[in-house]
């Protein structure tokens, strides 16, 4: 299973990986300037050649950046639309649909979700809200309360959603520790650690509304992004204080702020 593999299958597509692998370089993750190509080559629930029911395959990203044989800069641009159209593809996961699910991420995406035009809030009236929602509140139940009805029928996040399934819904935290560094070390949020190592950064939990699904993610999801750079396949999060895994992740759709079953905290 490689892209070389799917590049073999068609004399149309040589080359097509080599190429693919100098558009993906990041040369800001010194570890290993080409992890998101190796991300995608490596895969496991990614197939060299497409299978029905299965998520998109190797081949077909090359066909879709063969168009740009000639203009490998816009290749990049191509893998990003590539991924968005084949979000949520990986096998469901098993159990949480009915999960308590944990979730972390920049108070600045949460605001500019919120912010959604639809929500008729401007960018600074919405954190103003979550500030005003999550500051001076030292109930919990009265902060979740009060979070669900400010929050309900507004969007917590502008794409897909990257969570863990919480081994003990009584304490949705307990993996992830209790500040911002376990956090972001166990959750392998690198883009925290080391490129925004001063965002806010907010976690809450939550329940799937009836009819969601969640799903183990694939390289497609973790995309091109260089964020994702710290992505690793295997359905687990790559920890970046350690060598080796943290928790299982899966993706789903947005979820609303009725959807809250611990409240949004700003992690310190």
């Amino acid at each position: 299973m490689s892209f070389q593999a799917a590049e073999a299958t068609d004399a149309k597509l040589h080359g097509l990986a080599s190429l693919l692998h100098s558009a993906l370089e990041e040369p800001g993750y010194r570890r290993n300037p080409h992890q998101i190509y190796e991300n995608m080559d490596s895969d496991p629930l990614i197939g060299t050649l497409p299978d029905s029911g299965k998520p998109a395959s190797r081949i077909e990203l090359l066909q879709h950046v063969s168009k740009q044989r000639t203009n490998p800069s816009a290749i990049p641009d191509e893998v990003v639309l590539f991924c968005r159209a084949n979000l949520q593809r990986g096998p469901l996961a098993p159990d949480a649909d009915t999960a308590t699910l944990g979730r972390v991420q920049s108070m600045r995406s949460l605001v500019n979700a919120i912010a959604d035009p639809l929500s008729g809030l401007s960018f600074r009236n919405a954190e103003a809200l979550v500030r005003d929602d999550t500051s001076g509140i030292p109930d919990a139940a009265t902060k979740l309360a009060r979070q669900k009805a400010d929050l309900a029928g507004k969007n917590l996040s502008h794409y897909q959603m990257w969570c863990y399934p919480a081994a003990d819904f009584r304490n949705p935290f307990h993996e992830i520790g209790t500040s911002r560094t376990d956090a972001v070390n166990i959750l392998g949020l690198g883009f925290y650690a080391y490129v925004a190592p001063t965002a806010e950064v907010v976690r809450w939990a939550h329940a799937l509304r009836p009819l969601g699904s969640a799903r183990k993610p694939t390289a497609w999801d973790a995309g091109s992004d260089k964020g994702n750079v710290y992505w690793r396949p295997g359905g687990r999060t790559y920890r970046l204080d350690l060598t080796g895994y943290g928790v299982p992740e899966v993706v789903h759709n947005p979820i609303k702020g009725e959807d809250l079953i611990a409240p949004i905290e700003i992690l310190s």
